[in-house]
């Protein structure tokens, strides 16, 4: 028996160099981390079609954070552009635009925790901010999943995510994460939403969402310009 010892000594070291190797596996911290000043400007685009009938919409806007004070992060976002069926709005439509602004105030997690509309038509909502993306308070390895209400275009909305991969996009390092929001009115179960995250920032690099709601078939990108 005393020769098999040698092989039994090999792995029982083999287990626990593997043992270690998983609990070494890296975690990473998703949070807002922004400075007073930085902008990030995103193009977004709306792919829609019903009934044989298609439209596009597009809007490039501004996100710039103008304060950080106490893990809080206030951002104003401004309208550049916007397009429908491929044509530039009309001008007075710009016009009117160029005046509007958001005001969203977010916590570390990417929560908004407050939104207001200046210079909009009176009764006119106010949108969500556009990262619409929340993080959990705890570190997070490669799988982990977790979950939160996030804010959709004025909607609280339950989501599940999932930290699938980290690695590079666009030449930053990032957190891809796959998301699933639970849309009133969609149909079938809920699709994953692709979210590459900065890691540095903390704000989105690109986002692709496939959604069908009300019989609407809908396809939604926003890239960082």
């Amino acid at each position: 028996m005393t020769k098999f010892r040698p092989l039994a000594l090999s792995l029982s070291v083999l287990g626990c160099a593997a043992s270690t190797v998983a609990v070494a596996q890296p975690t990473y911290r998703l949070r807002m981390n922004l400075k007073p000043g930085q902008t990030f400007v995103y193009r977004m685009n709306m792919d829609m079609a019903s009934s044989g009938q298609q439209r596009k919409m597009g809007m490039k806007m501004a996100m710039k954070a103008t304060a950080v004070n106490a893990g809080k992060t206030t951002m104003k976002t401004t309208f550049l552009e916007f397009t429908q069926d491929g044509r530039p709005a009309p001008a007075e439509t710009m016009k009117a635009l160029s005046k509007m602004y958001v005001v969203s105030v977010l916590d570390e997690t990417g929560k908004t925790l407050s939104t207001k509309m200046v210079g909009a038509p009176a009764g006119t909502p106010a949108p969500a901010n556009g990262t619409s993306t929340v993080y959990p308070a705890r570190a997070l390895r490669v799988g982990d999943t977790w979950s939160a209400m996030v804010d959709m275009q004025g909607r609280k909305v339950q989501t599940k995510y999932r930290l699938a991969q980290v690695g590079s996009f666009a030449g930053r390092k990032a957190a891809k994460l796959e998301a699933r929001p639970n849309i009133p009115g969609q149909s079938g179960p809920p699709q994953p939403m692709i979210v590459w995250v900065e890691l540095a920032s903390g704000m989105p690099l690109h986002v692709d969402a496939n959604m069908l709601i009300g019989g609407v078939k809908m396809r939604m990108t926003m890239a960082r310009a």
